[in-house]
């Protein structure tokens, strides 16, 4: 995924799909903040598109601020989120 470019895949080597990142309806940062859970460090972006696809990214395949960054033009919505964890 590119900063500069509005299009990327994701998916398995076999079956790579193409996004459009003016499809996306917005994205949801889930991590914890708090200082004594077993999940911090951890984070997953859930990424929504218009027609009802949603990707889940762990930020154990790219680091979440980066991924934020590259998807500057979305709408972010950050969740102190455990249960999802």
């Amino acid at each position: 995924m590119s900063k500069a470019n509005n299009t990327f895949y994701f998916g398995s080597v076999d079956n790579m799909v193409k996004y459009d990142k003016k499809d996306i309806l917005k994205c949801t940062i889930l991590k914890s903040n708090s200082s004594r859970s077993v999940y911090k460090g951890y984070a997953v972006i859930k990424i929504e598109f218009n027609n009802g696809t949603i990707l889940t990214i762990p930020n154990l395949l790219i680091d979440h601020r980066a991924l934020e960054d590259k998807l500057f033009q979305c709408r972010r919505v950050r969740k102190d989120e455990t249960s999802y964890l």
